[in-house]
């Protein structure tokens, strides 16, 4: 790791642009030496990892709280269906749960036939 001139630093004051410019003037003068970490290797492996697996985990979050959104706004019979079931019962229920299971012609069964396939996709 190259470290800034401490004297120039003194005189001159601290601020990020002026870091920036004495970086610069190091690299284009030789005085740096510091070189990029490599792209390969167990420590990029780990990177990659850590990455793939946070964006995971964000994606299992929204689709979870659009789950549950989505519950809130469903009929008083499917609320009263799926009411006992937790996290881990709910998901696995949903994701086996038969798209078109029933089919109703009134109105108020509409809603509740359109919000049984936006929950077992969810689920998945």
């Amino acid at each position: 790791m190259n470290r800034p001139d401490r004297t120039d630093r003194r005189r001159r004051g601290k601020s990020d642009p002026l870091d920036a410019q004495n970086a610069a003037r190091a690299v284009l003068s030789g005085r740096a030496r510091a070189q990029a970490n490599p792209a390969d290797g167990p420590v990029q492996i780990a990177r990659m990892y850590k990455r793939a697996n946070g964006s995971a985990v964000k994606a299992r979050m929204k689709a979870i709280k659009q789950l549950k959104a989505v519950l809130v706004s469903a009929g008083p019979n499917l609320q009263e269906e799926l009411a006992g079931l937790n996290n881990a019962e709910l998901f696995p229920f949903l994701r086996t749960a038969r798209r078109g299971q029933q089919e109703r012609q009134d109105d108020e069964e509409a809603g509740l036939q359109a919000t049984r396939p936006a929950l077992c996709l969810l689920a998945r």
